[in-house]
């Protein structure tokens, strides 16, 4: 699984960075949920019933939606929730590519929109492990355990460059 980040350095420029869970225990253990908050686990807006005017978020799943958009750079997820959101729709499209869906396709690669994400057993190790032995630590121990799945990712990269 790919993500990334954008975010501004204090020299005032900006950095994009490509995240990918093969590579980074972070962003591996925040996927099976294991680095949330632990309000995250009680969030009360965790629910098909939305306060906000909005909800915006990424699209997990999307790809398995019939659509022209190419997933390949991720694609966000915009709920409109009130008459007020809906009719401001028409004029954020002039700026997007948007194309309608429900709520249950969103709701299949996001379950958080259902509810909260269950806290998982091995959270309380994994914060225990991080105090012990710090994120350097953690992101150690993660690729020598998981060296097959950063080589899979490797073939990979190496593939698709070779294969354009």
């Amino acid at each position: 699984m790919r993500g990334g980040a954008v975010y501004k350095r204090g020299s005032g420029g900006v950095n994009r960075t490509k995240m990918v869970s093969a590579n980074s225990y972070y962003y591996s253990y925040f996927l099976l949920g294991l680095t949330y908050r632990d309000s995250c686990y009680e969030c009360a807006y965790a629910t098909p019933t939305r306060v906000g005017d909005f909800t915006l978020g990424d699209f997990w799943g999307f790809d398995a939606v019939d659509s022209q958009i190419d997933p390949r750079g991720g694609v966000s997820l915009i709920l409109v929730n009130t008459p007020k959101a809906a009719s401001s729709m028409p004029l954020l499209a002039t700026d997007l590519l948007v194309e309608p869906g429900s709520f249950d396709q969103a709701a299949r690669g996001n379950h958080q929109l259902t509810g909260p994400t269950e806290r998982p057993d091995l959270r309380g190790e994994l914060l225990h492990r991080w105090q012990q032995f710090g994120a350097e630590g953690l992101q150690r121990e993660f690729v020598k355990t998981n060296r097959l799945g950063i080589a899979k990712w490797k073939c990979k990269q190496l593939l698709r460059g070779l294969l354009g």
